[in-house]
């Protein structure tokens, strides 16, 4: 058995047949075509494979992805299509295979890793736990909306520097090129639906599915509310379907305006997090504290246990997962410790951190 290490260039075709095959066996694309971010030769010293005479047998990858917060860059190394052969599971590779990958993106400078999985138990494991936030609402009735005066589009003939310049608008965004807009828009199975007022600017986007996964999902959106509702109630209309849209904790307005009408929350974990070097992410949140004028925060770890709140009324925990589940949620401040009201002041100013990853940068 040889690796895991990233692969050679010229055994880059043969992997990404074997994760084809193995993770999208019917259907008529490449998962480069899919994921075209992370499966590149760009990319090539992040994926990781193991052979068996000379065959791929184990792979997982990850897409380092820098994240704007209101609060601070978090740099997230998101990791993907782990899959081992079935003539070879059960033997430790898909382990030995993560293990690496984290490895990889603690020496990049990654604050966290993250992940999608319906396994959760087994990369519990690893120190990985179920956090963040997000929200799903099924569309079943019309939006209110104030615009009647907007054209709509179907299809990815649009101009990638449009979406670039209303995707830029979110609070919270990974940082991407417009050239990476442009790739993501010829992923298979995507719906690409465009609100445009009568000066031909794009005044509102939403994205439907993603290759093999989020099917009947809006991933990624964008625009003012009373033109986002506009192109929402278009996109039912014309499929005649009810469309599901999801959206982060931190988008409370349009939370708000959906739940009023009676249009039913539901809400989820963003994925599995491991905190990578904590001592490294409280110092940074300790500095983004101090950005905002609290200068009595205490937040740091000694001797493998960490601390949290002001002088004379600290928490103490030894555990990754409430460090975890505290700064980016689900739990809020008062979930993990009766702090005293100036120290919930403070904590609830910081925490959870608006962490959020659009459909397109999911890998």
């Amino acid at each position: 058995m040889e690796g895991p290490r990233p692969p050679f260039e010229n055994e880059y075709p043969k992997v990404i047949e074997f994760v084809s095959n193995s993770l999208r066996p019917n259907q008529n694309w490449s998962i480069s075509d899919e994921y075209p971010t992370a499966f590149t030769l760009a990319n090539l010293n992040n994926i990781r494979v193991m052979f068996d005479e000379r065959e791929v047998v184990s792979h997982a990858l990850i897409k380092p992805l820098i994240v704007k917060t209101p609060l601070l860059l978090l740099k997230i190394a998101g990791i993907g299509s782990v899959v081992t052969a079935t003539s070879h599971r059960q033997q430790g590779l898909s382990r030995q295979i993560i293990d690496d990958c984290l490895k990889s993106a603690e020496s990049q400078g990654c604050d966290i890793a993250l992940l999608w999985t319906d396994i959760p138990d087994f990369y519990r494991k690893f120190q990985f736990e179920l956090a963040g936030s997000e929200n799903h609402f099924v569309i079943d009735r019309e939006l209110p909306t104030n615009r009647t005066d907007l054209n709509f589009i179907t299809g990815s003939n649009v101009a990638p520097e449009a979406i670039f310049n209303l995707y830029q608008k979110h609070r919270v965004t990974t940082l991407r090129s417009i050239d990476e807009i442009r790739r993501f828009m010829k992923i298979p199975n995507s719906n690409i639906y465009t609100a445009w007022d009568k000066n031909h600017r794009l005044l509102a986007y939403a994205v439907e599915g993603k290759g093999a996964d989020l099917r009947g999902h809006i991933h990624e959106w964008g625009g003012n509310i009373p033109d986002l509702f506009a192109l929402l109630n278009f996109v039912r209309s014309s499929t005649n379907q009810n469309p599901q849209l999801i959206a982060p904790a931190h988008s409370k307005n349009l939370i708000r305006q959906l739940e009023t009408i009676g249009i039913e929350r539901k809400e989820n974990f963003l994925g599995m997090i491991k905190i990578l070097r904590p001592d490294l992410l409280c110092a940074k949140i300790k500095k983004a504290s101090r950005d905002l004028g609290i200068n009595d925060f205490i937040f740091e770890k000694q001797d493998q246990a960490y601390y949290i709140g002001r002088p004379g009324h600290i928490f103490k925990t030894d555990s990754l997962i409430d460090l975890t589940k505290l700064i980016f949620g689900p739990w809020c401040p008062s979930d993990i410790h009766p702090f005293d009201s100036a120290s919930l002041e403070i904590l609830n100013k910081l925490f959870p951190i608006d962490i959020w990853l659009w459909g397109w940068d999911s890998v």
